[in-house]
């Protein structure tokens, strides 16, 4: 995903220098990468870090929309596909912690399971059972069928159809997410915030937060601000 930014330490050395409230700065584009940490340094020798401040599945989905508004359906819908499947892994997390189980024996446990999508969506449907006395909704046959034809098969969607994949997942995730944010809307941030990469040894750190879903920013007690306006924003 490409991000524009500049650098934040020429940013404040103009404001020093011009004593003006309005400047203007040269930017520059880079490629994210699976880190969510990228060290730059700018032409003047300047050097900081950019960090997507998000859990995975957030920044994916991020990845998706931008695909999706720039003309990459097929790239899109394996973003959504890919986003979805990071938050069975984050559900599962958040769960085990919250359970008391430590940080480095769900790891230990996650690497039983971390190459085989079938055992990890079993996990997400038995422990969402447990803790919630119901079977989660899930991607329909017809949906899962349309997202193994794009990512195994080859098939190059419309954008209609890779919008309309989205929207399902966007869905499925933000219905799980609501119903954490009404039982226990502090634990949820506290451990969404550990997912997050953090740079250290940096004089400078731009800090950036994803846009379609983020658990840290919330309206009306809630980050599910709907598909239709988060489809608006990316436009």
């Amino acid at each position: 995903m490409k991000i524009t930014r500049h650098c934040p330490q020429c940013l404040n050395d103009k404001f020093d220098s011009t004593g003006l409230s309005v400047v203007s700065i040269e930017v520059s584009d880079f490629v994210l990468d699976d880190s969510g940490i990228i060290p730059l340094e700018c032409e003047n020798g300047h050097k900081y870090a950019f960090v997507f401040c998000s859990a995975k599945f957030e920044l994916l989905f991020d990845v998706g929309m931008k695909a999706l508004v720039d003309g990459y359906p097929r790239e899109a819908v394996s973003s959504f596909a890919a986003s979805l499947e990071r938050f069975y892994e984050f559900y599962i997390g958040y769960i085990l912690e919250k359970e008391g189980v430590s940080r480095g024996v769900f790891e230990s446990s996650w690497k039983k399971v971390s190459n085989q999508s079938e055992r990890q969506l079993g996990a997400y449907i038995f422990l969402y059972t447990l803790i919630e006395g119901s079977t989660p909704n899930l991607l329909s046959s017809n949906e899962s069928g349309f997202r193994n034809k794009v990512i195994h098969k080859g098939y190059i969607p419309t954008t209609k159809e890779a919008e309309e994949f989205g929207r399902s997942i966007y869905d499925l995730i933000l219905g799980v997410v609501v119903n954490l944010e009404k039982n226990d809307s502090n634990g949820l941030l506290k451990y969404h915030q550990l997912q997050a990469p953090k740079a250290n040894g940096f004089n400078w750190v731009v800090n950036h937060s994803s846009n379609a879903i983020n658990i840290s920013r919330t309206r009306n007690g809630t980050c599910n601000f709907g598909f239709e306006n988060i489809k608006q924003y990316f436009k």
